[in-house]
């Protein structure tokens, strides 16, 4: 028997770059939303709809490791497993906590005591993007015990223990912004929300996705993102929590696996397979270095957005992007920091 250390799925490059490009437009475009500068009447309501089109980006990220990682045909042996994942995503860790630390300090002007430093690391948001690292990292630690779990369950009884969580955690996404108004996550507990999203994510890798299945997922997304920016655009204007658009809002749920069933059927047979493929590796330091990279772009292009801000949130998106690709290409090029993307 041939020993299964690592899953193929023919779309997973081309989910990783839609979903790379979505995390650097969902920032680009919040600056129009919910910016200390931000858009009103028309231009809002535009960048409002485009923003929330981009809300699934971080749950896609999760449930294509969970399509990718929960295959129980994988063999690894627990040392295995996790000097990998643990050196995948610890070095960058512990590099770009310092980094974003040291760079709120100079760049950005933020005084920062020890203390608060070291609350917002135990809170696991020491910058506001590298919360996933922390909630992904959570996720690795029980990926053999939820391997288990798929290796001996039936694909319906995944898929209910799956949306069981989701629905857990959009209770919980209810309570603390409606009720509670304010979060108890930390570095130690965030990985818990996206529990459904890892479970779903392999649930939709082992479903046959038919043309009513696409359809009825196009439909969905459309009605889901149209909700959305009219919660949002209600809560704005009524002074309630801006979380409508979160990851683990319920609408977004059901709009995240719609686009992953969306994104399977497209990149399945993609055209451009070569162009994902090269852009996939580079999705990790893209998501770790775009915020620095839009941060200096702001700085230089302070009214940017006073004559045209829709083409220039637009414009913001890809040179956020293609430069922090650049960015990557060379920093994967140097010996010494390679490991830390």
């Amino acid at each position: 028997m041939v020993k299964k250390t690592k899953t193929h799925l023919p779309y997973a490059d081309g989910i990783r770059v839609a979903a790379i490009f979505a995390v650097v437009a969902y920032h680009a475009f919040s600056t129009g939303v919910f910016g200390p500068d931000h858009l009103v009447g028309l231009s809002w309501w535009a960048s409002n709809i485009i923003y929330c089109c981009f809300s699934w980006c971080v749950p896609m990220f999760i449930m294509l490791s969970g399509a990718l990682l929960l295959d129980p045909d994988r063999d690894e042996g627990f040392s295995e497993f996790y000097s990998k994942r643990i050196s995948r995503i610890g070095i960058p860790l512990v590099f770009w906590t310092v980094f974003y630390l040291v760079w709120s300090v100079y760049f950005l002007k933020q005084g920062m005591s020890p203390q608060l430093m070291i609350a917002r690391i135990l809170r696991g948001d020491s910058h506001y993007h590298l919360h996933f690292l922390f909630l992904i990292l959570g996720l690795y630690m029980f990926t053999p015990m939820f391997r288990v779990f798929t290796r001996e369950a039936k694909s319906k009884e995944v898929a209910t223990i799956g949306l069981l969580f989701l629905a857990f955690s959009a209770g919980d996404w209810f309570y603390t912004n409606y009720v509670a108004e304010i979060s108890s996550l930390n570095a130690f507990n965030r990985f818990f929300p996206y529990i459904g999203y890892y479970l779903m994510g392999y649930v939709l890798s082992q479903t046959k996705i038919s043309t009513g299945y696409i359809s009825a997922a196009a439909l969905t997304a459309a009605v889901c993102i149209l909700f959305i920016a009219i919660g949002t655009g209600f809560s704005f204007e009524e002074g309630l929590p801006l979380a409508v658009s979160t990851a683990t809002s319920p609408v977004v749920m059901v709009l995240s696996i719609s686009m992953f069933i969306l994104f399977r059927a497209l990149f399945t047979e993609f055209p451009f397979e070569k162009v994902t493929t090269a852009l996939a590796p580079l999705t990790l330091g893209i998501y770790l270095v775009h915020i620095a990279v839009m941060d200096v772009i702001r700085k230089v292009n302070v009214n940017a957005y006073d004559a045209h801000p829709l083409p220039a949130m637009a414009s913001f998106a890809i040179s956020g992007f293609v430069i922090s690709t650049a960015a990557c290409i060379v920093i994967r090029k140097i010996l010494f920091l390679r490991r830390v993307i």
